[in-house]
C-alpha cells in the first residue's frame, strides 16, 4: 500500500529582514529534507507521513528544527467526507478515486494544484500575520513549503534524490 508523504517546512522572518540580501538568503535554504518521521496516521484510507521543519532568521543564531513543536502549530483536520486539511492545503479525492492537492487562497475559492502520485508535487506559499511577542505587536512573515508525494516505496532522501514533477507557488503578502 502506498504511503503519503507530506514534508512541510516554514521559513520565518520579520519585517526588518526583508531586504536584497535578506531575500538571497532565504531564496538559498533548502525546503526538501531527509524525512525523519514514520506513518502516523490516515488520510482517505492511506498511511500518511508527516514531517514537519522550520528555522526563524529572527534567531540570534538561526537553524533548522524538526519535529510537530518545529515553527508554528500547524492546523490540520479532517472534513465530513475524509478530505484532510492541512494548514492552507486540502487533499482530496476525485470521482475517479485519485488523490488530489488543492490551496486555499480563501475559503471559498480552492485552487486545483495537481494529482498526488509518486512523482511529487512542491507547493509553496507566502504571507503575513500579526503576532505579539513580550507585549509588542509585530509582523511574523513567512513561507510554507509542502512536498507530498504518494510513494509506494520511499527511503529518508525521498526529497533530495529527486525533481518535483510540479511546482506551485503563490503571494499573500
Amino acid at each position: 500500500m502506498p504511503t503519503l508523504l507530506l514534508q512541510i517546512s516554514l521559513k520565518q522572518w520579520d519585517k526588518s529582514q526583508r531586504g536584497e540580501a535578506d531575500c538571497i538568503l532565504r531564496d538559498n535554504l533548502s525546503t526538501r529534507h531527509t524525512l525523519q518521521s514514520q506513518a502516523e496516521f490516515m488520510i482517505l484510507e492511506t498511511p500518511c507521513l508527516l514531517d514537519q521543519n522550520a528555522i526563524n532568521l529572527a534567531d540570534s543564531n538561526p537553524t533548522w528544527s524538526h519535529g510537530k513543536q518545529a515553527g508554528r502549530l500547524i492546523k490540520m483536520g479532517l472534513q465530513q467526507n475524509g478530505s484532510a486539511i492541512l494548514d492552507r492545503f486540502l487533499i482530496h479525492r476525485s470521482n475517479d478515486n485519485r488523490l488530489w492537492l488543492s490551496f486555499f487562497e480563501t475559503p471559498q475559492n480552492p485552487i486545483q494544484v495537481g494529482e498526488i502520485s509518486d512523482e511529487w508535487i512542491e507547493a509553496k506559499y507566502e504571507w503575513r500575520y500579526r503576532t505579539e511577542v513580550n507585549n509588542e505587536i509585530f509582523w511574523q512573515y513567512e513561507e510554507v513549503t509542502l512536498n507530498v508525494a504518494l510513494a509506494e516505496h520511499y527511503a529518508e532522501d525521498f526529497f533530495l534524490t529527486n525533481q518535483p514533477f510540479q511546482t506551485f507557488y503563490k503571494d499573500l503578502k
